[in-house]
């Protein structure tokens, strides 16, 4: 589900298809009579390729029950990951979870092809799709173990320093659950950030700034630079991203300059504009009254993140809550309102009870996000728990391994 920081975890980090060339297998549609799990893994390999298959999620799931045919597994887990499609990324990634930590020596051989001194017609060294493959293979397998990889930390680095977008993408990528080693890569990805020749490295630039916590007087340079020159959505995570300064290295006053990208900037930056605000927390109290104005705009998304922020900064949630009621209420942005409820954690247990009643909905991604909005709000969540037990049957199985992960932290002490 959407993440109120990260935001989708794949969506702008796509390293799978271009000449990377996931083969994917073109089968048909027909469901498997027999069960997954006692078919022979290349079956069940080449059912996971089958984007067409009913079977094609269930599949790359048992590929995380199996130990046979290792190598393989782990190779074909590690492009899904990256892939566009939600439901094959978070299957791959749950499964991959599994053989994270195995998985690193596969990790270390596909860093070992170096790029060769002969250049094509072209321009591009003649292995280059080879060496980009095997990276991504890399990427894939460290992006899951995070710092149980943090020796190939000299590996990821040499992704980044490569001239080439792609190369740069896959270490980006590799270094999502690498905090520690992010800020290791800082002057780099400042560079990477203010390198507009690719917008989808800028935005997964500014999401490893978040998530990392990125705040040096270099990384603000470039992120003020992008809030003004950027594309749209480039300058929507600048934005995010300048919530990491609560202090100025270089003096700026971030919440006044948030508040002018607010005024004057594209609408479509507005949203991330206003989570940059919340996450400055009480540091962007002036920002109370022009958030304040933005409770009753029409476009709904700004006007919840509004309440967020507004929450964030003041500790009144009043108008949050109004907000999650309405979306709770309202078909098609029931989803968004679990996001929101999950982010809240232990403080989103007042919405207990319209969360539960979501855990029986016909559509299996609104199932999905109520498992996952009770485990966010963790053990104050306990009376849902036999309806998350329920759910260990679910036909569907992203909804089955929600409510698995969702009672884990309940019952976590």
């Amino acid at each position: 589900m959407t993440n109120y920081i990260i935001g989708v975890l794949t969506a702008a980090t796509v390293l799978a298809g271009g000449y990377y060339g996931l083969e994917w297998n073109a089968g048909s549609q027909t469901q498997i009579e027999r069960p997954l799990e006692n078919l022979p893994i290349a079956d069940v390999m080449e059912i996971a390729k089958n984007k067409r298959s009913k079977d094609h999620v269930e599949a790359i799931l048992e590929l995380g029950n199996r130990d046979d045919d290792f190598r393989n597994q782990v190779i074909l887990l590690s492009q899904m990951i990256s892939v566009s499609n939600y439901e094959t990324a978070q299957a791959a990634e749950i499964s991959m979870e599994k053989h994270a930590r195995a998985a690193i020596e596969i990790a270390k051989e596909h860093c070992e092809l170096k790029l060769s001194e002969e250049m094509g017609p072209d321009g591009r060294h003649t292995n280059e799709k080879e060496v980009a493959r095997d990276r991504l293979i890399a990427a894939g397998i460290i992006h899951v173990a995070g710092e149980s990889a943090k020796d190939l930390l000299p590996d990821i680095k040499n992704m980044l320093s490569q001239d080439d977008i792609q190369f740069q993408r896959c270490g980006l990528f590799a270094l999502r659950k690498m905090p520690e080693q992010t800020k290791e890569c800082e002057a780099r990805i400042a560079e990477i950030l203010a390198d507009r020749r690719d917008f989808n490295n800028q935005l997964a630039a500014c999401r490893l700034v978040i998530s990392a916590d990125l705040k040096s007087e270099a990384i603000e340079k470039v992120l003020l630079q992008q809030l003004k020159e950027g594309l749209p959505s480039v300058q929507g995570y600048a934005a995010m991203a300048l919530g990491n300064f609560t202090e100025s290295p270089s003096g700026t006053d971030i919440t006044s300059v948030l508040l002018d990208a607010l005024k004057t900037g594209h609408p479509v930056t507005w949203p991330r504009v206003v989570k940059g605000l919340a996450r400055l927390g009480s540091t962007g109290k002036s920002a109370l009254p022009a958030l304040q104005r933005k409770l009753t705009v029409t476009n709904l998304e700004l006007a919840v993140d509004a309440a967020m922020a507004i929450f964030r900064i003041s500790g009144d949630r009043s108008h949050l809550d109004e907000k999650i009621n309405k979306l709770l209420e309202t078909p098609q942005r029931q989803r968004l309102g679990m996001d929101l409820i999950s982010e809240l954690g232990a403080e989103g247990a007042k919405f207990l009870d319209p969360v539960t009643k979501l855990t029986t909905d016909e559509d299996a991604v609104l199932r999905e996000s109520a498992a996952i909005a009770l485990g966010d709000i963790g053990p104050a969540a306990i009376s849902a728990k036999s309806s998350l037990t329920s759910l260990l049957n679910d036909s569907d199985a992203l909804v089955r391994n929600a409510a698995k992960v969702a009672i884990a932290k309940m019952d976590a002490k």
